[in-house]
């Protein structure tokens, strides 16, 4: 009789990665997902606001805020934070959009607890110092200086100006010169205090991490924050233009601009989903505009579509750089592409298409745990 050994198992599959969420007594919302697959701790800390909270005197104090953040904390200075990510071997930055303001950071995980703690002390007490903000409000009123010089930037202000009479969506996410001037290290640290607490804010921490422990861990760094809540803010209505706008600022050059929009939604319609389809469908290489607008009548250089949704209703935007000579004959052809879409509808072919470059692009992205957080 011949022994034979049993035939090897498989490997046992990993179950799907332990979330856990809880809001602390002081507002803060936590999330915690556990992915031991790498050994990297992705976190983001987010709160409502951003540009949206701007009115035309203080516009671009969310983006100088933002920089100013993550250049000074609890009791580091500019230098000593930049010290502490590099021993860390890390990264720390912020992101100021037109509905929210961000912190973010990745580390190793065994380096992520002094990674939260860095984190902590950015959410709760940034230093805001007066020399830091002065050097990032000139940096920044740089910045707008160059923007205005891009026929781009130039043609998408006036656009959401024209899309925009009232609401803050129109200010130009830097500022302007005026109202960058207005902004001080004390603006700065006001506006923080009024819109960004604590209690307004959620952290998500994903990646190779115990739950258990980042709950213990957050409970005791965040115990002593306030729970006040921030000053509600109610962006002014803002109803779209009632027809089609047309607006033309010339300057010198051969190459033109041209910005042909529509008003667009928020992100928790439930038309969201149609428009980023409709988004792919007409932009990109095999798009339904730039096979037609740049290799059939040889009329643009280049041709992008944007959908910008927000907490208030964003926009779908056409870009297209062209010749000076041919602004004419782009907008004809753009108006008749949209009007044969209109007309005849997107075929199952090019649904499936849009929809397959929109999952893979997902599905790429979810490879970075910074991704994964951002997503939650």
């Amino acid at each position: 009789m011949v022994a034979t050994a049993p035939p090897p198992r498989p490997p046992a599959q990993p179950g799907p990665p332990r979330v856990v969420r809880e809001v602390l007594p002081n507002g803060l919302t936590l999330v915690v997902r556990a992915d031991p697959q790498v050994p990297v701790v992705a976190m983001r800390a987010i709160w409502l606001g951003g540009a949206r909270l701007e009115r035309p005197t203080d516009a671009g104090v969310t983006s100088l805020l933002a920089a100013a953040m993550v250049r000074g904390c609890g009791a580091r200075d500019a230098a000593a934070t930049t010290a502490e990510v590099e021993r860390l071997a890390g990264s720390l930055g912020s992101v100021a959009s037109r509905n929210s303001l961000a912190l973010r950071s990745e580390w190793m995980s065994a380096h992520w607890r002094d990674g939260f703690a860095l984190m902590a002390d950015c959410m709760l007490a940034p230093r805001f110092a007066r020399a830091e903000v002065s050097a990032l409000r000139t940096a920044q009123l740089e910045r707008v200086a160059a923007d205005a010089l891009l026929p781009a930037n130039v043609a998408f202000r006036l656009f959401v100006e024209t899309l925009y009479p009232t609401h803050p969506y129109r200010l130009p996410a830097l500022g302007t010169p005026g109202s960058l001037r207005r902004v001080t290290a004390t603006t700065v640290r006001a506006h923080f205090a009024a819109h960004y607490p604590a209690a307004g804010a959620t952290l998500v921490i994903v990646g190779d991490v115990d739950p258990d422990e980042v709950l213990a861990l957050a409970r005791t760094r965040f115990a002593a924050a306030s729970a006040a809540p921030a000053v509600e803010v109610v962006a002014p209505p803002s109803a779209p233009p009632s027809g089609a706008r047309e607006v033309y600022q010339f300057v010198d050059g051969a190459q033109a601009t041209v910005v042909i929009g529509f008003p667009g939604t928020t992100t928790t319609a439930g038309d969201r989903a149609a428009l980023e389809l409709l988004t792919q469908h007409l932009g990109g290489q095999s798009g339904q505009l730039l096979p037609v607008l740049r290799d059939r009548l040889g009329l643009a250089y280049q041709v992008s579509v944007y959908s910008a949704d927000g907490v208030d209703p964003g926009y779908l935007a056409i870009y297209v750089a062209c010749a000076a000579s041919n602004v004419d004959a782009v907008v004809a052809a753009v108006r008749a592409e949209l009007t044969a879409l209109r007309t005849r509808g997107v075929s199952i072919a090019e649904l499936d298409r849009a929809r397959r470059r929109l999952v893979g692009a997902h599905h790429r992205a979810m490879q970075r745990r910074t991704a994964i957080a951002n997503a939650i």
